[in-house]
């Protein structure tokens, strides 16, 4: 049995609006990983990126909104450690 042409034209149209809508800037953010995977007893957080335990294990399975929220926390946890980032980064050349 064959899909009637209605079902087949929209189905052609949602998948046009689909590659329109989640085009490149709207690529799902990328992991703040950067392979310096050590959790600071202290904080709780990872010393490289700056999530906690449950951020990192998760992250593969939160949505983008609550992916970018995670970023944000990010930004705000990395910004009040002192030199941190170059200090990650330091830490990965080795």
């Amino acid at each position: 049995m064959t899909p009637c042409r209605t079902a087949v034209h929209e189905s052609k149209r949602d998948d046009q609006r689909s590659q329109r809508f989640n085009g490149p800037e709207h690529m799902s953010p990328t992991s703040p990983c950067i392979n310096l995977c050590r959790i600071d007893a202290g904080t709780g957080y990872c010393e490289g990126c700056f999530r906690t335990l449950d951020e990192i294990a998760r992250w593969s399975r939160h949505a983008d909104v609550e992916k970018h929220r995670i970023l944000e926390a990010v930004d705000r946890r990395r910004a009040q450690v002192p030199g941190a980032a170059s200090a990650a980064r330091a830490e990965q050349a080795r």
